[in-house]
């Protein structure tokens, strides 16, 4: 080996290893380590004196303790000091002029190279899986590098386009085309173009490109970026058409459109919304209250809850007719119509639609072609003015109830019905004059206006007229003859002083009296309907107020055992206590709550109730745990949300659904038997318990009652009050009480008011009765101390007898 120069300096050949980035060891021929490099502490921590005498295996894996040349060295684990390893590639070489077997082993941490090769690794992987196209360009603008999305968005393979110009997948990029000077003077660029595929087509791209410079930050090429946008373009380009469809639908549109931003309370109302009220382009500005503040007071609550209902997803789209003001102070009938925009979570941020003038159209009922209520309540008005005056005679007011429609609904159908109502119309436009106004009212009703009438007598006589014409059959059904009934309430004004409102409101009395007298008759409002009219109006003002005042009470009837009088359920019945006719029974003023629309309140409240004294019976001292029966009105039966209600309730005061007993009658299952049913199911389900009452009057009981999953019959209390008489009434107990022990039903016989009676249900072997034999509806404290006084005198009889 030749002698390097200068190395028999003092201190050369240390300076020498020293500034190596290798560590230079001497092993002996017993591969013991005979000196070391200073490197040595830097790679493993070692200090190299130390390390002097020591076997090789100290700092390197065994296969480096073969001894022997290698002339490509070996990639070896080195230990450091600590305990840890690294790679390291280590070069042998025989040691020249030393003792035979010594070796000079120089090491190299591998660490760096190995973690820049990762790394270069998971950038290729990177570059090649990603969706975007990546090239590296040089100097002249060729390419040395393209990943697989590059090459396939373009048509290429990756090797096709190694080494050619970019010009040719970007020939209309200017930047494709700059020489290497101004490549100098780039910087980050973001640009849209087009590129060129293999094929010859184009395609739209988003592109980045920036400059790729060395470690002295000389420029030595591109990366280029790029991403199809063809699609979006192509998007974009179609939504521009449809803006121009919609605004030029908009502009010509016969109805108004609006469109609701929810997220910024803002709406667009169109020429057309704007000019159907009256209003110019820049009158009416883009807030809600431009049309909610136009809507008529009576259908303003109804129309925010339809479109809240909608927004909120409880219907599959909106739908509603109100009243708007005109500018010149007229209200106009409109139809809005709307649809939502969701976003993924459900959330409405968007509604759009349209409004239609449908003031001619709402002035007809649709099915007959006659005046609606509202039409008709127009003529009236005028025809009043026109009494005043003294232009004509009397007038008269004529409301029509049709019987049996809804039978022929429920056994031929609906579009028998429909035709049968139509041909109702027919005849009775016959029956009346060509001044008269005939109407349609709601359901089954007609309105009839006759004015010019000279006395009430000759009201009385068209009246007889219509009964008698409309006693003859119908035939609009194939092989059906209908026959069917009807009836008349009448209203007449001398003087034209009534309100239009008022007159209508006589006649619909009249007309509620003559149905009270049975099928085929008529009534002519008197001064005693009036007072009793007005009556129901307090009645009505009253009973609105009754709730927020805390006029109502549950009374608790007990229902016992007959054998032993021990009281194992409550009846809970609603009163009024009306603070000037004291405490109104339910068959009074519920009616009236139907009418005015209070029922659903009163509904609510008496189950909350009811859940609300359970609740406090089993908090009290001594704990209190009978369960109450609850009565259920035919309107709650048809309720979908029903039990949903009772689930709420029981909840929201911690009561168990064994703790409440529904009670139906068989008139309201009789409404509509598969729905009732259905509901039955639902609230069994929630374990409530289920008890038909007044059974035995109602339709079919016997027939019927094995399609609903009942717990308890309650037998009729007329049956109860005939047990005085001999025969029938007994048999007919005795058949129920025998019927409920095959199905394993509980039986209540209600109206219990002698020891006879109560005698004799024993004796037909009935288990369980209600009335005031036993005791009256009392208040919720009586009756806990009345169930508890009954309970004491058993257990006192139980310990005397034993």
């Amino acid at each position: 080996m030749t002698k390097l120069p200068g190395l028999d300096h003092p201190g050369a050949l240390e300076a020498l290893l020293d500034a190596l980035d290798e560590a230079v060891l001497i092993v002996d021929p017993n591969q013991r380590i005979v000196a070391a490099s200073p490197q040595l502490t830097r790679l493993c921590g070692h200090d190299p004196r130390s390390l002097v005498g020591k076997n090789l295996g100290v700092i390197l894996s065994a296969e480096s303790r073969a001894p022997g040349p290698a002339e490509d060295g070996y990639r070896l684990e080195a230990y450091r000091q600590d305990g840890t390893s690294f790679p390291a590639w280590v070069r042998r070489r025989r040691l020249a002029g030393g003792r035979p077997g010594t070796s000079l082993l120089v090491i190299r941490d591998l660490s760096p190279l190995e973690a820049a090769r990762d790394h270069l690794q998971r950038l290729e992987k990177a570059l090649a899986t990603m969706q975007v196209g990546v090239a590296f360009s040089d100097r002249d603008q060729r390419l040395h590098y393209v990943n697989p999305a590059f090459a396939e968005m373009h048509g290429y393979r990756e090797a096709e386009l190694l080494g050619a110009a970019l010009g040719l997948v970007a020939p209309d990029d200017p930047t494709a085309r700059l020489e290497f000077r101004e490549i100098k003077q780039l910087r980050r660029l973001h640009y849209e173009t087009r590129h060129r595929r293999r094929d010859g087509s184009d395609l739209a791209v988003e592109v980045m490109r920036d400059l790729v410079t060395d470690l002295r930050g000389d420029p030595v090429g591109l990366v280029t970026i790029c991403q199809e946008i063809t699609q979006r373009k192509l998007a974009e380009a179609a939504l521009r058409a449809s803006e121009e469809r919609y605004a030029l639908a908009v502009e010509g549109a016969k109805d108004g459109i609006w469109d609701w931003d929810l997220v910024r309370g803002r709406v667009f109302y169109s020429g057309r919304w704007k000019e159907l009220l009256g209003f110019g382009e820049q009158e009416i500005g883009d807030s809600p209250e431009e049309w909610f503040s136009r809507v008529h007071p009576a259908d303003r609550e109804r129309l925010q809850e339809r479109l809240a209902g909608h927004r909120e997803g409880l219907t599959p789209h909106f739908e509603d007719e109100h009243r708007l003001v005109h500018r010149d102070g007229s209200h106009r009938w409109v139809l809005a119509r709307g649809l939502a925009v969701r976003n993924a979570s459900g959330e409405a941020y968007r509604m759009a639609g349209s409004l239609s003038d449908i003031t001619a159209r709402t002035a007809l009922d649709p099915l007959t072609e006659l005046p609606n209520r509202l039409l008709f309540q127009d003529r009236l008005d005028r025809a009043l003015g026109r009494l005043r005056r003294r232009d004509i005679d009397h007038l008269a007011v004529l409301a029509i109830g049709i019987d049996r429609l809804a039978v022929v609904d429920e056994s031929l159908g609906p579009e028998t019905a429909d035709e049968l109502l139509v041909a109702c119309a027919k005849r009775l436009e016959k029956c009346l004059r060509p001044g008269d106004t005939l109407a349609r009212d709601v359901g089954d009703t007609f309105l009839a206006l006759l004015e010019d009438v000279r006395s009430p007598e000759n009201t009385e006589r068209v009246a007889e007229r219509i009964l008698a014409d409309l006693r003859q059959p119908f035939a609009v059904a194939a092989d059906h003859a209908i026959l069917l009934t009807a009836n008349l309430g009448l209203a007449v004004s001398a003087t034209g002083e009534e309100e239009a409102a008022h007159l209508l409101h006589d006649a619909d009395a009249a007309l509620r009296q003559a149905q009270s007298r049975g099928r085929g008759t008529y009534q002519l409002f008197d001064r005693e309907m009036r007072q009793n009219a007005l009556q129901r109006l307090r009645l009505e003002a009253d009973l609105l107020h009754a709730l927020e005042r805390h006029e109502l009470v549950l009374r608790y009837q007990p229902i016992v055992r007959l054998r032993d009088g021990e009281v194992f359920l409550f009846e809970a019945l609603l009163r009024w206590h009306h603070p000037e006719r004291g405490l109104i029974a339910p068959g009074e003023f519920l009616p009236v709550a139907a009418d005015c629309g209070a029922l659903d309140a009163i509904s609510a409240w008496t189950l909350d109730e009811s859940c609300r004294q359970l609740a406090a019976w089993a908090a009290a001292d001594p704990p209190f745990g009978l369960p109450i029966s609850l009565n259920l009105t035919a309107a709650q039966l048809s309720d979908p949300a029903l039990a949903g209600k009772i689930r709420e309730a029981l909840a929201r005061h911690g009561v168990p659904a064994s703790h409440l007993c529904i009670e139906i009658t068989e008139t309201a299952l009789a409404r509509d038997p598969r729905v009732a049913r259905a509901v039955i199911v639902e609230l069994r389900e929630l374990g409530v318990r289920i008890a038909i009452d007044d059974f035995g009057v109602g339709y079919s009981s016997l027939s019927h009652l094995h399609q609903f999953p009942v717990d308890v019959l309650k037998i009729d209390r007329t049956f109860v009050s005939d047990l005085t008489r001999k025969g029938q009434p007994a048999e007919l107990i005795r058949s129920i009480v025998d019927l409920g022990r095959r199905l394993g039903l509980s039986v209540v016989a209600e109206g219990v008011e002698t020891a006879t009676q109560r005698r004799r249900l024993l004796a037909i072997g009935c288990p369980d009765a209600q009335g005031f034999f036993y005791a009256p509806a009392l208040p919720a404290d009586e009756a806990r101390a009345y169930a508890l006084t009954i309970t004491g005198r058993r257990r006192g009889k139980r310990a005397a007898a034993d």
